[in-house]
Parts: structure tokens; C-alpha cells; sequence
């Protein structure tokens, strides 16, 4: 990826898109919220984070709150219809049937799409506390 310059590539094209960090943080989520419903959590963390941080740092975006925003969106995958791989462990533990959980798990998408909303575009909700410990 760093041979072939594709975080710099990926960043300019959204820089050409826009360069309103409303938007940019919009794209950003849409790209890792999808993401997140095809691959693991650990190759996404390892190849989205190079490519995404900077940007959200050219757009003043404290680093850990944009690693909470990512890992907020990654687990939203986790437990999401197509691939969901939480659906399929809770499934094997719980002795249920997948499509009555993914029927219960649907109403909760909405709500974990707020919560995520309010993270990426509120940092207070995010950074209060890492920044008490902080120097």
C-alpha cells in the first residue's frame, strides 16, 4: 500500500470530493460501515487505519477519537447481516435459530447508527474522559 502511495491516492480523491469535515467524516463512516459488513475486525483495523487516520488528522480529528469511531464502526459489522459474526457465535451459544436473531438484531441497527453518528460528529462524548488522563 505505501509502495503504491494508495492512502495518499484514497485522500486526495475525497480531498476532490470535498474538504467540509461534515462530509469527509460522512464518507469515511460509510466506506468503513460497509466495509466492516464483508471482512474480520482485525484485517480491517490493520488495513483501514493507515489509509483513513491521516485524513481525519488533516481534518483536526484527535487520533483516539477517530480509533473509537473505527472500532465503533467495525462492531456494527460484526453484528450485521450478510456476514455477521457475532449473529453466528450468539447463534451456537444460544441453541437459536439465525433469522429469529437477525429479525430482534435489525431493530437495534438503527440505534447503534445514532450512536455512532453521535460519536463521529460529538467528540465530547468521546474524548471527556481520555482527556482527563492526559498531560
Amino acid at each position: 500500500m505505501a509502495y503504491e502511495h494508495i492512502p495518499q491516492n484514497i485522500a486526495a480523491g475525497i480531498s476532490s470530493v470535498t474538504k467540509n469535515p461534515i462530509h469527509v467524516l460522512m464518507i469515511i463512516n460509510a466506506f468503513v460501515l460497509i466495509v466492516g459488513f464483508f471482512m474480520d475486525l482485525a484485517a480491517s483495523i490493520l488495513i483501514l487505519t493507515p489509509i483513513f487516520l491521516p485524513i481525519a488528522m488533516s481534518i483536526g480529528m484527535d487520533p483516539v477519537h477517530f480509533d473509537i469511531m473505527l472500532l465503533l464502526n467495525l462492531s456494527i459489522g460484526l453484528v450485521h447481516p450478510p456476514v455477521g459474526r457475532a449473529l453466528f457465535v450468539g447463534c451456537a451459544i444460544a441453541k437459536c435459530s439465525l433469522e429469529s436473531t437477525v429479525k430482534v438484531v435489525l431493530l437495534f441497527i438503527p440505534v447503534l447508527i445514532a450512536v455512532l453518528l453521535l460519536v463521529a460528529y460529538v467528540p465530547a462524548v468521546t474524548m471527556t474522559l481520555p482527556k482527563m488522563f492526559m498531560p
